[in-house]
Parts: C-alpha cells; sequence; structure tokens
C-alpha cells in the first residue's frame, strides 16, 4: 500500500515532537489500532509504505507527535516509515520498482502571521512545545519555515542523486502535496532521470491527472498548472485520514474525479495500469502508462555536506534528520539515547548506540558493504532492513534480538 500522509487526522498523534519517539507505548499502540488496523482490517497486514502530511504535523501546528509515527515503523514492520524521507526498492519476478518517499509538507510551512488556518509554522505554536530540537526537529516557530524548506532542498538533491543511479524498472515518487505542486521539478526528473509515476494526497478527494481526462475540474487544474505530456502520470488520493470528503460544489465528480475511493495500480515490467475505483468497486478512470526507461549513470550528484550526527537525544541522525547524508567511507552515526542514528553511506557504516534502536542503511547494502548495528539495551539493532548481504552482521546484548534480513 502506497500512503500518501494525513495519517492522523486532524492534528496528529497527541505527543509532544520533543518527546522520545518511543514516549507511551501503549498510546501509541492504541492509536494505531484505532487509526489503522481496526480501520483497514487485513489490509494492515501487508506493508504500507508511508509519509507524513501537514496534520501529521499538527495541522496548524509542528508540535504534535509525528516522531512517534516514525518510530512505529520500529514496532509494527507493516507501517514503514523509518524516516522522513528514505527509498525502497520492490524487487519482483521481472522486474524493480524503486519508490521515493518525501516530506512535501514545506508547501505548508510560513511565517508565523501568515495564514494561520493552513500554515504548519502559524502563531498557534506559540504557548505549545514549540521546538522538535531534540528529535531533531525545527528549534523554534521563528525557524520552522527555513527547516521546512532546508530540508526540502536536501531531499531533492538526494532524490536527484538516487534517480541518477537507479537502474529500476519503475520509478515512483510518493508524497503528500497533490500534482500540480513544483510542476518544473517534476517534469526535469521524468526527463532527466525517468520518473513515471507521481502518487500524491491533500485534497479529499480521487483525481487522475492523464491528458486524455475527461473531468472539466482536472483539465483545469492539469492547464493551469501547465501539467502536460511532458510531466510525469499523476494522481491524488485524499482523505485517507479524513473525515469527509471535501466534495467542491463546482466540479464535476465523476469520470476522473471522485469524492471517495482509491487507486489500484496494475505493474508489470512492459506496463502499469492506473485504475481508480469508487466506493461500490466501479472503475472510474484508467490509464496505461510504459516506463520511461532512462538508464542509469555513474555521475555524481550534489551531496549536502556531511555534518556530525550526534545529539544527547531523540533520533541520532545526521545531517538532516530524516535520513543521513554521509560521505561513503568509514563513517559513523550516534545516538546516545532514543533511535541511534540512520546512515546512508552505501559503504562502510556503522551504527551504535546506548539503549533504545540501532538502525543502519534502510534500504539497500552493496555486497562490498559491511554494516554493524549495536547496542546494550533495548530492541535490536537493525542491519539492512531490506536486502542483506553475506558480509552484513547485526547483534545486540539485550532486549529484542537483532533483525537481520527483515
Amino acid at each position: 500500500v502506497l500512503n500518501v500522509g494525513d495519517n492522523f487526522y486532524v492534528e496528529g498523534l497527541g505527543h509532544s515532537c520533543n518527546t522520545p519517539p518511543d514516549d507511551n507505548k501503549g498510546q501509541i499502540y492504541y492509536a494505531f489500532s484505532e487509526g489503522w488496523q481496526k480501520m483497514y482490517g487485513p489490509l494492515a497486514k501487508i506493508p504500507w509504505l508511508s509519509v507524513l502530511g501537514n496534520h501529521d504535523y499538527g495541522g496548524y501546528l509542528f508540535s504534535k507527535g509525528w516522531p512517534q509515527q516514525i518510530g512505529f515503523s520500529f514496532l509494527n514492520h507493516n507501517w514503514i516509515m523509518p524516516a522522513r524521507y528514505f527509498m525502497k526498492r520492490m524487487k519482483h519476478s521481472n522486474f524493480v520498482v524503486d519508490y521515493f518517499m518525501l516530506d512535501s509538507n514545506a508547501w505548508d510551512a510560513k511565517e508565523p502571521g501568515e495564514n494561520p488556518q493552513h500554515n504548519i509554522c502559524s502563531k498557534h505554536n506559540y504557548g505549545n512545545t514549540a521546538s522538535c530540537a531534540n528529535n531533531g526537529g525545527m528549534a523554534s516557530v521563528e525557524g520552522c519555515r527555513q527547516w521546512f524548506w532546508s530540508s526540502y532542498g536536501v531531499q531533492k538533491n538526494w532524490v536527484e542523486g538516487k534517480m541518477a543511479k537507479s537502474d529500476a524498472t519503475w520509478k515512483v515518487i510518493v508524497t503528500h502535496f497533490p500534482c500540480g505542486y513544483d510542476g518544473s521539478w517534476y517534469k526535469g526528473l521524468k526527463e532527466k532521470y525517468g520518473l513515471d509515476l507521481l502518487v500524491t494526497g491533500h485534497r479529499h478527494q480521487q483525481e487522475l491527472w492523464w491528458p486524455g481526462t475527461k473531468s472539466k475540474y482536472v483539465r483545469d487544474f492539469m492547464n493551469k498548472n501547465q501539467w502536460d505530456e511532458s510531466a510525469p502520470a499523476c494522481f491524488v488520493t485524499g482523505g485517507g485520514g479524513g473525515i469527509i470528503s471535501q466534495k467542491f460544489t463546482y466540479a464535476d465528480y465523476g469520470w476522473d474525479l471522485l469524492w471517495y475511493g482509491f487507486f489500484h495500480l496494475t505493474i508489470s515490467k512492459s506496463q502499469m495500469n492506473i485504475e481508480l475505483v469508487d466506493i461500490d468497486g466501479k472503475v472510474k478512470g484508467n490509464y496505461t502508462i510504459f516506463p520511461q526507461k532512462k538508464p542509469a549513470t555513474t555521475t555524481t550528484m550534489p551531496e549536502p555536506e556531511p555534518q556530525p550526527a550526534a545529539q544527547a537525544g531523540g533520533y541520532g541522525s545526521s545531517s538532516d534528520y530524516g535520513y543521513g547524508q554521509q560521505s561513503a567511507g568509514a563513517t559513523q552515526s550516534r545516538g546516545y539515547g532514543g533511535y541511534g542514528g540512520y546512515s546512508d553511506a552505501l559503504e562502510q557504516a556503522q551504527s551504535t548506540q546506548s539503549g533504545g534502536y540501532g538502525y543502519t542503511d534502510y534500504g539497500q547494502q552493496t555486497a562490498a558493504a559491511q554494516a554493524q548495528s549495536t547496542q546494550g539495551a533495548g530492541y535490536g539493532g537493525y542491519s539492512s532492513y531490506n536486502q542483506q548481504t553475506a558480509a552484513t552482521q547485526s547483534t545486540q546484548t539485550g532486549g529484542y534480538g537483532g533483525y537481520s534480513n527483515y
């Protein structure tokens, strides 16, 4: 399942973003049980690749329990959100899909006095925690907007570097803010690196964006945002965590545009069929795309400057909280409490800590890589959650046993 965010509507989890990711685990388990497992039943027993929406930060706040949503990835392995952004490779019998999970909520991050009802960084944060610094997040209301936009810039460099090197049959981005936002950048990703599909949310309805759409609402939106054949295929699937559909009075709901429903993807090596399905199981939109097949390149993309990855609590992470951008070679990411540092080094990476969760290279480990994740208490270190090589080792001395090749 591809999950585009706003997972806990309307104000996210009731935890503080400044408390440890495993703070009050009973409350976390209860929230996910009620809002995810009971809601979706058997579907919650398969992997969900998930991102954060603006309401997961708190809607017009940034101080709600978004670190706890990330932390739940280590309590239930079907909830896959190990960071604010990450990459997941899915291998099928004769083709590969690379999913790039991004946090695009910078589009709702404004100066404190702007648009108070639609602003993560609004003045409503005054009097609340107003800092998520313990978990690598924004340190103040005044610095909130810059934190989001700086992170978004890091993500864009990161995804371009990953896509340039990707040899996957299909390249898909999953993010919260809907089709039309940042259109020129997505067009560039399609042209340069072969981005095939953009999966989005935010608006509480279902929209299929394709050149032959029968919906005037969708067509007008596409024209307004210059979303033509040079842009990747895109759809909006919103309202999963919301309370009601938006139901715009001027919109022509029907084909390619629904109040409620979902999208179904049928993927093979040669084509991907995108279906919009209504609540009665009837197909109300259909579009088939073909892989762009842009060759992988060995060109080195600009990466953020490596920064010391150490802190006294929370996520012991990285140059940007969310996914550690560290140079290849012998790298080390340490956290002395909570989650013990994310490292994205493709050569020799080590993630250690004295308590909580240890974690090294969530996505893929190269054959030459040797990753070690150790700790003295709590849950065992996760080493290469997706793919494990013969040279990889995951050990611990207490709590749950280390996971290797989950």
